[in-house]
């Protein structure tokens, strides 16, 4: 056999000359579209059913190749119709597809067009249609196994999640076509042009993709089924190809062999991929038209729709039990997986699983137990309010699913029929599937229904009242979280516990009693950490020392001329750096504290009182500032000053609030006015200084300070504030030694 190389594209295109788009709604209320080929008064049917996620256009190289053959234009009437959830189908809000269901859909178009008979021709995913003259292509469960399947599908998947059209072409080549087909320039052209474009047009949704991919997995084809076929006698065509990547001949041979007789026809093309109905269309046709002529010594006319419909019940029968028995395979696994993780993770982190272990069972599972006895009483106290709440409410959702299952298994008996086929599975024979229309035995399911409605409202009332009387016992308790309140997004000049007590004043006289301000202080955390470190280390050294009688050492980064470290390490004595470490650490943490307080307390009460008392006033203007009494003037920022006599008359005092601070070799002061610290934070003054005082003269320092003060006040405001800074840098004998050489 030669593939069919020449008028690739004209295929694709031509099939418009014989096809009409139609859309229907079938009575299980599923919008459809499906395109009809051919005369409509052609006396033969032929019904294409397309795979996985492929809409009914890819059917158009099969098409144009079969009306091309001389007679069936008049002969045969096509119809290829969009599975749910691809193309112009509705996908159908469910959690999986079903084979059953898309088998389904099919016949029902067949009677809305009102063809009593029809032949049936499908790839891989029409399965259910087994029993029906046609091509039949099978995926057993265990061919998903297989590496060479595994990477195809997984190709088809990642296909989903590439950003540029010509990526996803060329993984769709690759996956449906062989190599050594695609060498061939011009079919690689034209496969290239007729799959980008479909790709471009493709109306795919993520929840038909899901739902098909879902009715693949979950479908079970067993060799009793087989054997009910082979056992009817309905005549079968088999077609496979050799370089399928997705089906391997394999299959198509087992299941020849499992329907082997008269009856069925197996055809594999050797050098075929899984696009066998564009690349070998024309061979495809020609063993179609020979399985349907077969047939017609046989019978004069095809299957009846009636024969199709009760064979396809034969076989779709068992879908509820497979639906169990796949459902338990994929989450069965899970569920004891999570299991066995949560008691592996339980005993090893017990601080993060058991708050209190004192009261909670360790050895195996007698915790389970121990957690179904904790009493509402004990979360509450322990978890709070909205802890218990939510608890009740997955309680209740238990309740109401096994008030659920309970009806279910009442509705047995009335949905159970000795009128249903007894090769059915047992399970459909308890479901609702089984009753016709108007049948009295439907009364069940809306008592039930009726039933279930009422214990829902009850359960929801009865989680209201308790959850009134577990808030008025939460509200009675004097905790401070009864009477206290968060606020976010406070304004800068109220960051601080007088300022934001005094603004609530204003707003709720005598009703606040205490504010707090929760400062953000991750820089300080970060340097207790480090400090808690490095204090570790020193205490084990010491201890070696202890036990050893010898000093350790360990390596350290070595750092250069300017700072940044080195690739190389240095032996340092470890009791000697850690300790000159813990005391840097040591005043860094204080100053960021006094830092802290001070932000805290720039308008302190005291300082107010001595304002106030000298005749003056403190109200804020952005910050708190001290005013004469008459006159909006001087507005200082701060209540201790010096070379301010307006100020002075005022209460405002130029003796300093003192604190000591041993200050080592290296470290530096810097005093400064506060057209410095106006909109430069502590931190990146300090910052600046660090990385110039070492290597250059304070005086530099300095100018570089100001110089990044005055370009932050003019990108703030139009005017700027005198800005005064002084840097003292604190020496050692080594440094003096060092400058006297210079």
């Amino acid at each position: 056999m030669q593939p069919d190389v020449e008028h690739s594209v004209a295929d694709a295109l031509d099939v418009q000359e014989y096809s009409s788009i139609h859309t229907t709604v079938l009575p299980s209320g599923l919008c459809v579209e499906y395109a009809l080929h051919g005369h409509p008064e052609a006396p033969e049917k032929l019904v294409l059913v397309m795979g996985l996620a492929a809409e009914k256009e890819a059917w158009s190289a099969f098409v144009t190749a079969f009306f091309r053959v001389s007679g069936n234009l008049e002969q045969f009437q096509i119809v290829a119709m969009d599975n749910r959830g691809v193309g112009g189908t509705d996908a159908p809000n469910e959690w999986r597809y079903s084979t059953s269901s898309m088998a389904q859909d099919v016949l029902m178009l067949t009677e809305h067009l009102q063809w009593p008979s029809f032949h049936l021709a499908g790839v891989r995913f029409s399965r259910p249609f087994a029993d029906v003259a046609g091509v039949v292509a099978w995926i057993p469960r265990s061919a998903l196994a297989r590496r060479a399947q595994i990477s195809a599908y997984l190709s088809l998947i990642g296909n989903l999640f590439k950003r540029t059209l010509h990526a996803r072409t060329m993984t769709m080549l690759r996956v449906l076509y062989p190599v050594e087909y695609l060498e061939n320039p011009t079919v690689a052209s034209s496969l290239y042009t007729i799959h980008s474009s479909r790709l471009k047009a493709s109306r795919l949704r993520l929840r038909g993709l899901l739902g098909q991919y879902a009715a693949v997995l979950g479908h079970r084809m067993t060799r009793q089924r087989l054997g009910e076929i082979k056992a009817s006698s309905i005549p079968v065509l088999i077609i496979g190809g050799g370089k399928d990547r997705l089906l391997p001949s394999s299959h198509s041979s087992t299941l020849g062999l499992r329907l082997h007789g008269t009856h069925t026809t197996t055809v594999v093309i050797a050098e075929s991929g899984h696009g066998i109905f564009a690349q070998y269309r024309t061979d495809v046709v020609g063993a179609l038209m020979r399985h349907i002529c077969r047939l017609m010594p046989m019978t004069t006319t095809p299957i009846p729709t009636s024969a199709i419909v009760g064979g396809v019940k034969d076989i779709l029968h068992g879908s509820a039990s497979t639906i169990l028995t796949t459902a338990t395979q994929i989450y069965g696994p899970f569920l004891l997986g999570g299991f066995l993780l949560f008691e592996v993770l339980r005993r090893c982190f017990p601080k993060l699983y058991t708050c209190q272990p004192t009261s909670v069972p360790g050895e195996g599972v007698r915790w389970i137990p121990h957690v179904w006895t904790v009493t509402d009483d004990k979360i509450m106290e322990v978890c709070g309010l909205d802890t218990l709440i939510f608890f009740r409410f997955l309680r209740m959702g238990k309740h109401l699913a096994a008030f659920a299952v309970i009806l279910s298994i009442g509705l047995f008996p009335a949905y159970s029929s000795t009128k249903l086929l007894e090769q059915e599975d047992f399970i459909d024979r308890l479901t609702i599937s089984g009753l016709p229309r108007n049948d009295p035995r439907l009364w069940a399911t809306v008592f039930a229904a009726v039933a279930m409605t009422l214990f829902t409202m009850y359960s929801i009332a009865r989680e209201c009242q308790v959850y009134k009387e577990r808030r008025h016992q939460f509200l009675a308790k004097a905790s401070t979280q009864q009477y206290s309140v968060l606020i976010d997004d406070i304004p800068e000049h109220l960051r601080s516990h007088a300022a934001l007590k005094r603004y609530f004043h204003a707003i709720f006289p005598n009703q606040v009693e205490f504010c707090y301000i929760a400062v953000e202080c991750r820089a300080l955390e970060r340097q207790v950490a480090m400090r808690e470190s490095v204090r570790n280390a020193l205490e084990h050294a010491l201890v070696v020392l202890h036990r050893t009688s010898r000093r350790p050492t360990h390596w350290e980064w070595r750092t250069g001329d300017d700072g940044w470290w080195c690739f190389s390490v240095k032996t340092v004595d470890s009791i000697a750096t850690y300790e000159a470490k813990l005391h840097q650490l040591n005043n860094d943490v204080l100053v960021a504290i006094r830092e802290i307080e001070a932000q805290q307390k720039h308008d302190d009460p005291h300082e107010e009182a001595r304002i106030v008392a000298a005749n003056g006033r403190v109200f804020e203007y952005g910050v708190p500032r001290v005013w004469l009494q008459d006159v909006d003037m001087p507005g200082l920022a701060m209540s201790r000053s010096f070379g301010d006599s307006v100020a002075t008359s005022v209460g405002v005092i130029s003796d300093p609030q003192c604190s000591e601070l041993l200050l080592t070799p290296g470290s530096f002061v810097i005093a400064a006015s506060d057209g410095l610290w106006e909109f430069s934070p502590s931190t990146d003054v300090v910052a600046m200084c660090a990385k110039g005082v070492p290597y250059e003269d304070p005086q530099t320092t300095c100018d570089l300070l100001v110089a990044e003060a005055l370009e932050r006040w003019l990108d703030e405001q139009d005017v700027v504030d005198d800005i005064t800074v002084v840097v003292v840098v604190v020496r050692g004998d080594d440094d003096r030694r060092q400058e006297e050489q210079l």
